[in-house]
């Protein structure tokens, strides 16, 4: 009979992974926006108002995520839930952002 391998616990080489990939992530964000402001025309603007939006939403849907995820798992499930939440935004303003560029 073929052994299986145990479950593997926290790989903190994924988890720093991630975190790196979600900050470049991010850094790319930060410098497109900041090409799109810059050009002070109507995108520019467009791109502004969206931005202070999107914030005010992202941040309101991650705490809404916590305060369910809590019940399940406690604060690592309160803290993943927001950690998700915001890979979710940024990935989706890089797509965004490398589409009209």
């Amino acid at each position: 009979m073929a052994s299986r391998r145990p479950k593997s616990g926290p790989n903190p080489w994924r988890d720093l992974n991630a975190a790196m990939a979600f900050g470049l992530d991010c850094q790319e964000v930060i410098l497109r926006r900041y090409v799109r402001l810059a050009r002070g025309d109507l995108l520019a603007m467009r791109e502004a108002n969206k931005m202070v939006v999107e914030k005010a939403t992202i941040a309101t849907t991650a705490m809404l995520n916590a305060l369910y995820a809590w019940p399940s798992g406690g604060e690592p499930a309160a803290s993943t839930a927001v950690v998700k939440t915001y890979q979710s935004a940024v990935r989706a303003n890089r797509r965004r952002l490398r589409s009209k560029s």
